[in-house]
């Protein structure tokens, strides 16, 4: 009889086990399976226009190089326009957009303020390119999940332009790196 029980104990304890691991995995792909939000799309894409507006400002002015300079300008004129339309959207929506950038972009354009010469260049090039990295990436999520159609036509228009920065950010890093 004390045999029966303990195994019946036993058997609870490997039944709670295998509950605890099942509920653990559960609670991690709802973790890792959260949805892009239409809020969260607007204020890192307002952040990401932010940041190249202000970088390639820098860079059209800093630059020694021609094709570093025409990058810079290039990305402000650009990233203006989708700002702008951005906020025009964030509006409609009732959607607030920060004014300053996020701490990581930040630390970005400070390391990049700080730079000269060859040193400027190079860096502003490879942090472009990994800006727009991260862009692309935003971005083509939302032309996948976002339920709101404006927004995702907003995303979907958008990610052809943030596409070909990044081809020219690495056309410019050709030159860049023989310097």
């Amino acid at each position: 009889m004390k045999k029966v029980q303990v195994k019946i104990w036993l058997l609870f304890m490997l039944l709670g086990t295998a509950f605890a691991v099942v509920s653990c995995e559960d609670e991690n792909l709802n973790e890792n399976s959260r949805r892009l939000t239409e809020t969260d799309f607007v204020v890192l894409a307002a952040n990401s226009d932010l940041f190249e507006i202000q970088t390639g400002r820098m860079a059209s002015i800093k630059s020694s190089v021609t094709e570093v300079r025409d990058l810079g300008q290039h990305l402000v004129t650009d990233h203006t326009t989708s700002s702008n339309e951005l906020k025009n959207l964030a509006e409609l929506k009732k959607i607030t957009i920060p004014d300053s950038l996020s701490e990581d972009k930040r630390v970005h354009r400070m390391r990049l303020s700080g730079l000269s010469g060859t040193a400027f260049d190079k860096d502003f090039v490879n942090t472009q390119i990994m800006a727009h990295d991260e862009a692309i990436s935003l971005y083509e999520e939302a032309a996948r999940e976002l339920q709101d159609p404006d927004l995702k036509a907003f995303a979907t228009k958008t990610l052809p332009q943030l596409r070909l920065h990044r081809e020219h950010a690495v056309m410019v890093k050709a030159k860049t790196d023989t310097l």
